[in-house]
């Protein structure tokens, strides 16, 4: 469901809010590490952000840096710099990636061997621990939309709270 199509739902009638994780796989990895994360883990000074979002979570989920490539190369993010699938596109992918090991030497490790299903398997028992937190802590159903979730907007401040009890007690 689009972000736009959200907005209309209703949870007890009452317009739901949605509240979500920030760059939940990278922040996971450096909690892991220890290492201090970034500010913004998808701003690198050249690159468009929508573009480093979709490479580093793809070297964080491939199983190895041929695997990565070809879905950075073929983004459309990528059309702002080349042709998506072309020649170029592959070679920006490349320098990409080598910014990206750069800029995230802490969690480097964790790329190319697919790190991301763990991540998910970790990310769903999260949102398991939300979901039963907020219905059985505070009578309210909460709906996942993947790293976030929707809540009337009066309870906005409970599920806030309880994301990041949950994040502290999983990190």
């Amino acid at each position: 469901m689009r972000k736009e199509d959200r907005t209309r739902i209703t949870i007890y009638g009452e317009q739901v809010v949605e509240i979500d994780y920030k760059t939940l796989h990278p922040a996971m990895l450096y909690a892991e590490t220890g290492a201090t994360m970034p500010e913004d883990c998808y701003e690198i000074k050249g690159w468009p952000r929508p573009l480093v979002k979709t490479a580093l979570l793809t070297l964080i989920d491939a199983p190895t840096q041929d695997k990565a490539r070809g879905p950075i190369a073929f983004d459309d993010a990528m059309s702002e710099l080349a042709l998506p699938g072309s020649q170029q596109s592959f070679r920006l992918a490349d320098r990409l990636m080598a910014d990206i090991r750069r800029v995230h030497a802490p969690i480097s490790d964790f790329f190319h061997c697919g790190t991301g299903a763990m991540l998910m398997a970790s990310d769903a028992k999260m949102s398991e621990a939300i979901m039963m937190r907020m219905y059985f802590g505070h009578g309210v159903v909460v709906l996942p939309v993947h790293d976030s979730y929707l809540v009337p907007e009066s309870k906005a401040d409970a599920l806030e709270n309880t994301m990041l009890e949950v994040a502290h007690e999983f990190s």
